[in-house]
């Protein structure tokens, strides 16, 4: 059985490691390369599509960090709904991002 100091040693060891893997951004870099969130082209072709920065931050502020991500939202009127944009650039959005976006989710449209 390993003696309290050791412990302690082992566990401030352990509290470093873990600093220095979150202070190097390593996830956020590995989830940009794996695709998890919207690279910097992609945020500029969403921008050609009506994007402002604002939405691209609220994105970034509600965890919308890739086209499945944008898929999961599900319809254009929700996606307006929480962000703020207007319904075409939500339709345009979805269909950038691979989804159907005929359906607003408005009751008319039923």
């Amino acid at each position: 059985m390993k003696e309290p100091k050791n412990q302690q040693k082992e566990a401030e060891r352990f509290a470093d490691k873990l600093l220095q893997f979150i202070e190097s951004n390593y996830l956020s870099r590995r989830n940009q390369v794996m695709g998890k969130t919207l690279t910097d082209l992609q945020k500029a072709h969403l921008r050609s599509k009506g994007l402002s920065d604002e939405i691209l931050a609220k994105f970034t502020e509600l965890k919308i960090d890739s086209k499945e991500d944008l898929a999961a939202v599900g319809t254009a009127q929700t996606l307006v709904e929480m962000t703020g944009m207007s319904l075409e650039t939500a339709k345009t959005v979805l269909e950038w991002a691979g989804t159907s976006a005929a359906n607003t989710g408005r009751v008319e449209d039923v």
